[in-house]
């Protein structure tokens, strides 16, 4: 009796899958389902866990700047008052309503435009608030800012210049003669 070799009964592939027997039952739905919730709401806190570390790190900065100087402070003043000068037609700002900051940013954007045209005229190419103070001043200290500075104050005299400012910040600069 000669005996043959046995065959494989199943299909010969590179890898077996492994079907479940019995479909999924509700309770093991269930259970998958909270899982995949679980494992989105760890995804979930680790993502607001570093969010909350970057607002952390940015409350807690130790880079923070210094007080500001007396002197930078002064200078920013007369910066502010050198400009003021040079705004031919006055300005209006009112601290009552809601858009107060939006007026003094766009009335700093009006301003820049004069106070560079000014200083092209007298070919005076800086652009940085400092250099450009320096400037002023010693244009100031010549007298060329003289008629200016008249100009500004007729303006202070009509409604044309409406500034919340202190009344003693209003003329910090005097004509030189």
């Amino acid at each position: 009796m000669k005996f043959l070799p046995c065959e494989d009964s199943k299909p010969s592939s590179s890898h077996q899958t492994s079907e479940p027997i019995f479909p999924p039952s509700t309770e093991q739905k269930v259970i998958e389902h909270q899982a995949a919730v679980i494992n989105h709401f760890i995804e979930h806190m680790k993502l607001q866990n570093a969010r909350m570390g970057v607002l952390e790190a940015k409350m807690n900065d130790t880079r923070k700047r210094g007080p500001i100087s007396k002197k930078r402070k002064s200078g920013t003043k007369r910066l502010v008052a050198y400009v003021k000068l040079l705004l031919n037609d006055g300005f209006v700002l009112d601290t009552t309503e809601a858009c107060y900051r939006d007026q003094v940013l766009s009335l700093g954007i009006r301003a820049e435009k004069p106070v560079l045209m000014f200083l092209e005229e007298l070919s005076i190419s800086s652009r940085g608030s400092g250099a450009v103070l320096k400037h002023l001043r010693s244009l100031h200290r010549t007298g060329a800012l003289n008629a200016k500075i008249e100009r500004h104050d007729q303006l202070l005299q009509t409604p044309a210049i409406q500034d919340p400012d202190p009344g003693y910040t209003h003329n910090i600069l005097e004509q030189i003669r």
